[in-house]
C-alpha cells in the first residue's frame, strides 16, 4: 500500500455534537430514533435526503421512474451509500419517546413496506404474464429458472444416474414417469386458463395489501421446471463447465478437513433432493434443479480440491464498460483484497457446516463478485453488477415442447387482457406514489407515514413525539428545512454529524500536515488526493461546499470547465456514446447555484471499504457536557477502527 493510501483510509473521523433539548427527556422516555438528513450532491436526492433510522434498519423513499417507494435498509449500508461513496455529510437527530410508541412507529414503517413491496410485486408478476404470452407468440421455448445450469448434449453424469437410481429405489420404478405425465397435465390446464383470472385488482390505497395468489406465468414456470427435472435425471445430463466459478488461486485449495466438510454437504443436499422430488407440491422442480446444480459443484470441489460454485450473475446484469475501469486500477486492487477478505469470512462460515443455505449464498456472492472483477480487468472487458447476494437462477429454453396455447387468436386475445391489466395497475400506483419535488417527495412522505402510525392527530403525535410535522407546510419538504423543524419541534435529545468521506480525509492530512498547504491542495480536484474523479461525476474544477464566500467566483471556473467539457464532448460523441457530453452538461447545470453561493456537488467515490464503524459512531456515548456549554463546544472526534489500509 502507498503511504497516501494509508494516510486516506488511515482513519475516519466522526463529529459528534451533543446539543440540550428545548423539551429535555424525562426519565418516562425510554426509547428513540433518529432522524437522518444526508446534505445534497449531484445524482439522485441532489436536493438532498432524509431518512429515519430505527437501530439496524433504516427507511427512506426514493423516486424509481416516477414512483415514490420505501426501501428498508441495513443502517451500515445506507450510512456507506450516502457519506462513503457520495461525499455527503450526515446529520443524525436523536428523537426521545417512549418503548410502545417507539414500536408503533417501527411497525408503520414495516407495514408500509410490506403492503408497498406486494404492490409493486403484482405488477413485476403482470409483467411476466405479458413476457410468456409474447414468447408463445414468437414460437420461442419458455424459460426454466436452473435449468441453463445443464449441458444441453454431452457426457452422462454418474452422479446424476446415481441420484436418478436412489429416486427409483425410494419411490419404485415409474415414479419419475408419472411426476412428468402430472406435471404436463397440469401445464396443459393452466394454457387453457385465462391468464387475467388470477386476483391482482389495483390497488385503491396505500394501506391495502394484494390478496395472496399465485401468479399465471409463475405457476406455469414453476410446473415447467418439474418436467425440466425429471428430463435431466433421465438424460443423467451434466454441469455445463462454463457456468462453474473456479478459484485457480492459491487461497482456493481446500485442505482435508473442509474436504470433509464438503462430504458431509453433499450427502446432506443429495438426502433433501430424494425428499423434494417426492414431496407433493408442484413446484419442487425450480429448488430441484438449483440444488442438483449445487451438488454437481461440490463434486467439482472434490475433484479438483478447490472451492468451485455456480456463476450467480444474470446475463442480463447491467454493465459497466472497461473504459471506466482502467483509470482505476489501483483502487481495483483494493477492491480485490477487500473481496478476498470477503471470500475467506465466507468460507468460514461455510466450511463450518453451518445449517441453511445463507453460508453457500453468501461463499457464491463473494466468489462470483471477486471473479467477475479478476476477469473484466485481464480480458478488458465490461464488469458485470448485480446487488447482493443471488440464488443461483440462471434460466435456460425448455428442452421438451410444452404444453401451450398455439392459437394466435387465443394468444393475442390472453395478451390484450393482460396489458389491460397492466395499464390499469400501473396507473393506479401511480395515482398513489406519483413523485412531486413539492406536493409528494422523500420529505413529505416521511412525515406521512410517521404521523399515521401514531394516528394521524396532530395532538397525539406532538404529545408523543414533543411536536408535529407535516412535511408541507413552512417549505417542509426541503430536506434541510425539515431537518431543522425536527430539531426545533421535536423531543430531540442528542444531535450527531457524521462528516463526509472526503471532510474526514481532510481531517486526517490536517493532523499530519500543514492546514494552509492541504487547504490548498486538496481545493481542486488537479492536485487533490483525497478526491479521484468517480465514474458519474460531472466535470469541474473546484471544491466550493467549505468555501461559502469565494463560492460564485469558483463557480464560475467550475461553470467554465463543464463548459468546455461539453464542447469536448460534442466531438467525443461518437466514440464514447455521449458520456463526456452528459458530464459536461451535468457540470453546467449543478455549477449554476455556485454563483447564488448554494453548493450541490460534492464528488463521489466508485468504491470505499464497507464498516459498521459508521453505525458505532452514531451509537457511541457521548461525553457529559458542561451546564454552560455551547453545541459548539462540546463536539468531540473519535477513531473509527479498521478504515487503515
Amino acid at each position: 500500500m502507498s503511504r497516501r493510501g494509508r494516510a486516506v483510509f488511515a482513519a475516519i473521523v466522526a463529529q459528534a455534537a451533543l446539543c440540550t433539548s428545548a423539551f429535555g427527556a424525562a426519565d418516562e422516555f425510554d426509547a428513540s430514533f433518529d432522524y437522518l438528513y444526508v446534505e445534497a450532491n449531484e445524482g439522485s436526492s441532489s436536493g438532498g435526503h432524509t431518512a429515519v433510522r430505527f437501530g439496524a434498519q433504516s427507511y427512506h423513499f426514493q423516486n424509481r421512474d416516477g414512483l415514490l417507494v420505501l426501501d428498508r435498509e441495513f443502517t451500515a449500508d445506507l450510512l456507506h451509500d450516502y457519506a462513503l461513496l457520495n461525499n455527503r455529510t450526515v446529520r443524525a437527530s436523536r428523537v426521545a419517546l417512549r418503548e410502545a410508541d417507539l414500536r408503533r412507529l417501527h411497525d408503520s414503517f414495516e407495514r408500509r413496506y410490506h403492503r408497498q413491496s406486494r404492490q409493486l410485486e403484482v405488477g413485476a408478476a403482470l409483467r411476466d404474464d405479458l413476457e410468456l404470452l409474447d414468447r408463445w407468440r414468437e414460437g420461442a421455448a419458455s424459460e426454466v429458472p436452473g435449468l441453463g445450469y445443464f449441458e444441453r448434449d454431452g457426457t452422462a453424469s454418474p452422479a446424476v444416474r446415481a441420484l436418478r437410481d436412489r429416486l427409483t429405489e425410494r419411490y419404485g420404478i415409474g415414479f419419475l414417469t408419472r411426476r412428468r405425465d402430472e406435471a404436463l397435465a397440469q401445464l396443459a390446464e393452466l394454457a387453457a386458463t385465462d391468464p387475467a383470472a388470477w386476483p391482482a385488482p389495483p390497488p385503491e390505497h396505500a394501506s391495502q395489501e394484494p390478496p395472496l395468489a399465485w401468479p399465471w406465468a409463475r405457476r406455469y414456470q414453476a410446473v415447467a421446471s418439474s418436467v425440466a427435472a425429471v428430463d435431466l435425471l433421465h438424460a443423467s445430463a451434466a454441469l455445463d463447465a462454463t457456468t462453474l466459478v473456479v478459484r485457480e488461486t492459491p487461497s482456493g485449495w481446500l485442505v482435508d478437513e473442509e474436504l470433509r466438510r464438503i462430504r458431509e454437504m453433499r450427502a446432506r443436499l443429495e438426502d433433501s433432493l430424494v425428499r423434494l422430488a417426492g414431496s407433493p407440491r408442484s413446484d419442487w422442480g425450480r429448488p430441484f434443479l438449483v440444488g442438483l446444480a449445487r451438488l454437481l459443484a461440490l463434486d467439482e470441489a472434490l475433484a479438483r480440491r478447490r472451492l468451485v460454485v455456480l456463476d450467480t450473475l444474470p446475463a442480463d446484469a447491467h454493465q459497466l464498460p472497461y473504459r471506466a475501469l482502467e483509470p482505476r486500477l489501483e483502487r481495483i486492487g483494493e477492491i480485490l483484497l477487500a473481496g478476498h477478505a470477503r471470500i475467506e469470512m465466507a468460507r468460514r462460515d461455510w466450511s463450518s457446516g453451518a445449517p441453511g443455505e445463507r453460508p453457500q449464498t453468501r461463499l457464491e456472492g463473494a466468489i462470483n463478485r471477486v471473479h467477475e472483477l479478476e476477469a473484466s480487468v485481464r480480458e478488458q472487458r465490461a464488469l458485470r453488477l448485480a446487488p447482493g447476494n443471488r440464488v443461483p437462477a440462471r434460466p435456460g429454453p425448455s428442452r421438451t415442447p410444452l404444453p401451450k396455447l398455439e392459437d394466435t387468436h387465443s394468444i393475442d386475445t390472453a395478451r390484450a387482457r393482460v396489458a389491460s391489466r397492466i395499464d390499469r395497475h400501473a396507473a393506479a400506483m401511480t395515482a398513489l406514489y406519483r413523485y412531486h419535488l413539492i406536493t409528494r417527495n422523500c420529505v413529505s412522505e416521511l412525515f406521512e407515514t410517521l404521523n399515521a402510525g401514531l394516528g394521524d392527530s396532530p395532538e397525539e403525535v406532538a404529545e408523543v413525539l414533543g411536536g408535529h410535522l407535516d412535511g408541507h407546510s413552512e417549505f417542509g419538504f426541503v430536506p434541510f428545512v425539515s431537518a431543522r423543524a425536527v430539531d426545533d419541534r421535536f423531543r430531540v435529545v442528542e444531535q450527531r454529524v457524521l462528516p463526509s468521506f472526503r471532510e474526514m480525509q481532510l481531517a486526517e492530512m490536517r493532523r499530519h500536515e500543514s492546514p494552509a498547504w492541504v487547504a490548498l491542495r486538496e481545493s481542486n480536484t488537479l492536485t487533490a488526493r483525497s478526491y479521484q474523479r468517480g465514474y458519474r461525476d460531472s466535470a469541474f474544477l473546484f471544491f466550493t461546499d467549505d468555501r461559502v464566500w469565494l463560492r460564485p467566483v469558483l463557480g464560475v471556473a467550475n461553470l467554465t470547465t463543464a463548459v468546455l467539457e461539453s464542447l469536448w464532448g460534442v466531438v467525443k460523441l461518437p466514440a464514447d456514446r455521449g458520456e463526456t457530453l452528459r458530464a459536461g452538461l451535468t457540470g453546467t447545470l449543478v455549477s449554476l447555484p455556485e454563483l447564488a453561493f448554494f453548493n450541490i456537488r460534492k464528488g463521489s467515490n466508485d468504491w470505499v471499504m464497507p464498516s459498521g464503524s459508521l453505525v458505532e459512531a452514531l451509537d457511541r456515548p457521548l461525553p457529559a457536557a458542561s451546564a454552560d456549554a455551547t453545541p459548539a463546544d462540546q463536539s468531540v472526534e473519535t477513531e473509527l477502527p479498521g478504515w487503515s489500509r
